[in-house]
């Protein structure tokens, strides 16, 4: 029996990023939307050394899950996360970037241009 999440906020989020995958063809937020209400042994956690190896300029880094503070940045990234830790959110403003919901990356990239999607 499939269930889904429970949490109100990811299921709206879900919504949102479905409607927004068919009104401006981008199947990157179908995609995020399946990851954001996969079984939670699937949920995605990401420390913030991969977003550092993984980062390139003018790209916005998106994560379908937990941003984690193991590891360090030294960049200046743009990350968008359901969630971060507070480690996290700390070494990310520290360096210079920027912690972004998801649904502000939405509006401002609707075609999913500019985003790399980080498992």
């Amino acid at each position: 029996m499939k269930s889904g999440p429970e949490n109100e906020h990811i299921i709206d989020l879900a919504r949102f990023l479905r409607k927004q995958s068919v009104e401006h063809k981008a199947p990157i937020w179908r995609r995020i939307a399946d990851d954001l209400t996969a079984p939670r042994r699937n949920k995605i956690e990401v420390n913030i050394s991969k977003l550092a190896r993984l980062s390139q300029d003018g790209k916005v880094i998106l994560v379908a899950g937990k941003v984690l503070g193991s590891g360090r940045i030294d960049k200046k990234v743009e990350v968008a996360a359901v969630a971060f830790s507070k480690t996290a959110r700390e070494m990310i403003t520290k360096a210079g970037g920027k912690c972004l919901e998801i649904k502000q990356v939405v509006e401002s990239k609707p075609t999913g241009n500019g985003v790399h999607l980080v498992k």
